[in-house]
């Protein structure tokens, strides 16, 4: 593992004991919540020392798009904006925190949340389209191990479909596909989707990224769009009208 990363610990102290796996959906619902939230509010925290010239919005804040603004714009795990309100960056987080009891792996989920990261990207891309999209995927440490692919591996080929073949490419997609591996200590490294994992274990250590290096290189894909965001136009919203009513009676 990478050494133990202080705020991403702090935040796992926050969310307080996992549950065990034997609780109710309720409960483990709940600590998965709760989890999502402490991590955005970490990655909020962080994007903000790297983003010092932009607002990095609280957690759940909206912006708006092609599909709606105000309250019916895109709810955001956590988003970078300019002056304009013009999107710099989307992080968009998803953790899998406990193990199918059927299958003892943490697949479950993973088809959900990949169609779920896709209406993401449409949304964002078509509103937004020089903006950073990163997907930031988070799984336990024994999902490097769970079965033969690994969740680990399995994770990496499933939402490595929706990653962008490099960040320099003009096809659709993320710009970055990050899973993160991590133990209840608050260890933790980052795995670049667009790397081929083994089909069991942990990837070898030139393969781990901490979060410094992820936020290094979320940096350099904005510095690398800066002058061209500043011409880029705001979304442009047009209300959805229905066809008029087609009367039938004689």
């Amino acid at each position: 593992m990478v050494s133990n990363d202080s705020g991403f610990a702090r935040a796992l102290a926050r969310v307080g004991a996992k549950p065990t796996e034997a609780v109710s959906q309720h409960a483990t619902r709940h600590y998965s919540e709760r989890v999502s939230r402490e991590i955005s509010l970490w990655i909020k925290e962080e994007l903000s020392a790297v983003f010092d010239e932009a607002t990095v919005l609280p957690p759940e804040a909206k912006v708006d798009t092609v599909f709606g603004v105000g309250s019916r714009g895109k709810c955001l795990d956590v988003g970078v904006v300019d002056r304009r309100r013009y999107l710099l960056v989307d992080v968009s987080i998803k953790t899998f925190n406990f193990k199918d009891r059927v299958t003892g792996n943490y697949r479950h989920n993973y088809t959900g949340r990949f169609y779920e990261l896709l209406g993401e990207e449409l949304d964002i891309r078509r509103s937004y389209p020089l903006a950073t999209l990163v997907a930031l995927i988070f799984l336990p440490e024994d999902s490097t191990s769970d079965s033969s692919p690994s969740s680990f591996a399995h994770c990496v080929r499933q939402f490595g479909k929706i990653s962008k073949p490099s960040v320099d490419s003009t096809e659709q997609g993320f710009d970055y596909v990050f899973v993160a591996v991590h133990n209840e200590a608050g260890a933790i490294y980052f795995f670049d989707a667009r790397v081929t994992p083994t089909i069991q274990g942990h990837p070898p250590e030139a393969h781990r990224l901490s979060l410094q290096d992820v936020l290094a290189r979320i940096r350099a894909s904005f510095d690398s769009r800066r002058t061209a965001i500043q011409h880029s136009p705001l979304p442009s919203y047009k209300a959805f009208e229905y066809a008029p009513r087609h009367n039938t009676q004689p």
